[in-house]
């Protein structure tokens, strides 16, 4: 893309004498354009000439290319420091999800084994009590019947 620009026009001379940091600005701005976009910089005497409102639309886009750039840049920057910190604290959860597996494998599996087995052998040791036990009422049910028999002849003999 090819384009040329007036540095300064009659209009802007006339300016230049009033209001000489103003030119110094828009001097340095058309510059930038001209970098930016490969443009001819033109004096007033040049075969190309930009009219004011030619000259402030190529400003503004030269404005608003920079103002991007810059937009761009500052959020890539902060997005760079979110999924850093994004970062650290997933390396943190998954330090402290091993930490966990950990504990669970060699503390806690062993434990719960342990009351497992414990369990187990306390409810086999129930489970053939609750056997004895009900042959122990038969036999108890048993022996009251025969005591009782055997005092009443007892009791008769007497």
């Amino acid at each position: 893309m090819s384009c040329s620009l007036v540095l300064f026009n009659q209009n802007a001379l006339e300016i230049s004498y009033v209001f000489p940091y103003v030119m110094l600005y828009l001097d340095n701005l058309i510059k930038d354009f001209a970098s930016i976009s490969d443009c001819n910089i033109l004096d007033y005497k040049g075969v190309d000439i930009m009219t004011n409102a030619e000259l402030l639309v190529a400003i503004s886009d030269v404005l608003e290319q920079k103002l991007e750039e810059k937009l761009d840049k500052k959020l890539e920057e902060k997005l760079d420091v979110k999924f850093k910190q994004i970062d650290n604290r997933f390396d943190k959860l998954e330090q402290d999800v091993r930490k966990i597996r950990i504990i669970c494998e060699n503390d806690l599996q062993p434990r719960l084994q342990n009351i497992e087995s414990c369990y187990l052998s306390t409810y086999r040791r129930y489970q053939e009590s609750v056997a004895e036990h009900d042959t122990m009422k038969l036999d108890i049910q048993v022996l009251k019947s025969v005591v009782k028999e055997h005092s009443e002849k007892l009791q008769k003999i007497s």
